[in-house]
């Protein structure tokens, strides 16, 4: 009787730590990348360009009362002594200096500014299943799919090439699929693709 029980427990045991690998192929809901009614932001360059969360350093010649090192808020504007906000976000920093002078201009004579940025915001993302180094990983801002598998040293020999899912939380959290084609074709949403903070990208 003894033996019996024990055996249950066994077979019991087994099957719990099978559960893991018997659920890897999930069957959960999902929209394929094409389909879905979300925003896709284009990917574009990263270090040309003032993105949200970027710390910078705001220099006025002789002016250090002016001169500040401020970060961009969400809504893509700075907060600068004299001038109040100013949209940063998506400008280059010679661009946004230039602006900032023209703001300037009404309070000193030829005010000269320079941009730099010292902190770029990163993006963490998770990747997990078949790649080979799974984990969390900080990116670049607009960062797409194809470099975050890179990120995490590429797929395994055992990975599916059209079950690549995104999980994006949220107000509305979604689940989306695309696969390598498409990723790879250079036009179209899964192309195109920004992972944003928290994304969970999957490979089966």
């Amino acid at each position: 009787m003894v033996f019996e029980a024990s055996r249950k427990y066994a077979v019991l045991f087994l099957f719990l730590a099978m559960l893991p690998a018997m659920a890897c192929r999930s069957t959960a809901p999902f929209v394929w990348m094409d389909e879905w009614s979300g925003r896709f932001a284009e990917i574009g360059p990263v270090d040309s360009t003032i993105g949200i969360g970027d710390t910078l350093s705001v220099r006025v010649w002789n002016q250090e009362a002016v001169s500040s090192r401020v970060k961009v808020r969400v809504d893509g504007k700075i907060a600068l002594p004299l001038v109040g906000d100013v949209d940063a976000g998506g400008k280059r920093p010679e661009e946004l200096a230039k602006q900032i002078e023209t703001l300037l201009a009404k309070f000193m004579v030829t005010p000269s500014v320079t941009v730099n940025v010292d902190e770029v915001h990163t993006t963490t993302v998770s990747v997990i299943g078949e790649v080979t180094r799974p984990g969390s990983f900080n990116i670049r801002p607009r960062t797409g799919i194809l470099e975050a598998i890179a990120n995490a040293g590429g797929f395994t020999e055992f990975a599916s090439d059209d079950r690549i899912f995104i999980l994006r939380r949220g107000d509305r959290p979604v689940r989306l699929r695309c696969t390598y084609q498409s990723l790879t074709s250079g036009t179209g949403p899964a192309a195109s693709f920004v992972l944003l903070d928290g994304d969970v990208l999957v490979i089966e």
